[in-house]
Formats: C-alpha cells, sequence, structure tokens
C-alpha cells in the first residue's frame, strides 16, 4: 500500500501477477476435470 492508500508501486505488481496466475490455474484445472468427467462419461 501506498500513502495515498491505492494498490501500486512496487507490491501491486506481484499481487496482481498472483491474482491473474490463480485465476489462470483455476481455468485449467476446472476445464481438465470437466474435460476428465466428459471421457469418463462415454
Amino acid at each position: 500500500m501506498s500513502a495515498d492508500g491505492t494498490l501500486t508501486g512496487a507490491n501491486a505488481g506481484w499481487i496482481e501477477a498472483l491474482f491473474y496466475a490463480s485465476l489462470v490455474v483455476l481455468v485449467l484445472v476446472s476445464s481438465m476435470v470437466l474435460a476428465l468427467a466428459a471421457v469418463r462419461r462415454k
């Protein structure tokens, strides 16, 4: 947090990167689970 209370500067970058990385992982895992479920139904 910078002096004005916004998420800017050095630590905003890795927080944002972590947020997007967790979103990407969530999408990948959910698509893998859906694909496995579709394969098992056949």
